[in-house]
């Protein structure tokens, strides 16, 4: 379809800005240049050869780096926060109704489905997960891929993992992702110690050092929202029949 008078304004509009930010980005290069020229032959005419401060590849970059500041629309909206792209509740991301809400207030949103048979209590499953801080701006706490950290191992349904993991798997099917928001009481124990971490409902743990404390900065803080953004694939899954 043709456009219409309002959109060929608009894209006039777009196209004239582009035009006019890109001659400001020329005519700062032009101008750097020609000064830069002018102190290279003044360096010349004084018998100290080609003087250049100013790196080619730099000079070259100037007017592309320019661009994108000079392209930005004024009074631009600041981005999202990870809680807001992760879906939470109150939040106004257009994905948040896509998350399968479940009785118990986990959410999930299935990336990518798996294949073959699903994963139900009893089964042990090994995942690849990573594991972040919605209340402490989407601050990463654990890391359990193939390049950072060993994959998780357990028994769904044994009560090892956190009970927002251990039943956030549930349905989950080999070489599957799936996202898991985990609300503050199906996470951690409040308050959480050193000692609980890797044991009995506090499963992961996060392992270094600076990971534990800044789960424990949420968790053993009651002024911060606790809610957990975990990410998972299912790597392996063993029935239990």
């Amino acid at each position: 379809p043709l456009p219409t008078s309002s959109s060929s304004s608009s894209s006039l509009a777009t196209s004239s800005a582009f035009a006019h930010a890109y001659a400001r980005a020329h005519a700062h290069s032009h101008s750097h240049s020609l000064r830069h020229l002018l102190r290279v032959r003044a360096a010349a005419e004084a018998g100290g050869g080609e003087a250049d401060p100013v790196p080619r590849r730099r000079q070259a970059f100037s007017a592309l780096a320019l661009l994108p500041m000079l392209l930005a629309p004024r009074g631009a909206v600041a981005a999202t926060s990870y809680a807001e792209r992760s879906g939470l509740s109150g939040q106004s991301n257009k994905d948040t109704a896509n998350y399968k809400l479940m009785p118990n207030g986990l959410k999930y949103l299935d990336a990518k489905v798996g294949t073959g048979p699903s994963v139900e209590k009893g089964d042990v499953v090994v995942l690849e997960a990573t594991g972040r801080l919605a209340g402490f701006n989407g601050q990463l706490f654990f890391k359990a891929t193939g390049d950072g950290g060993e994959p998780l191992e357990f028994k769904v349904g044994s009560g090892l993992a956190i009970p927002g993991l251990d039943l956030g798997v549930e349905g989950m099917q080999k070489g599957g992702v799936r996202r898991l928001i985990i609300p503050g009481d199906l996470g951690y124990p409040r308050p959480c110690t050193y000692s609980q971490l890797g044991q009995a409902g506090a499963y992961p743990d996060p392992g270094e050092l600076r990971y534990r404390n800044l789960l424990f900065a949420v968790v053993n803080n009651d002024a911060r929202e606790d809610t957990l953004v975990v990410d998972v694939q299912l790597d392996l899954l063993k029935k239990s029949k």
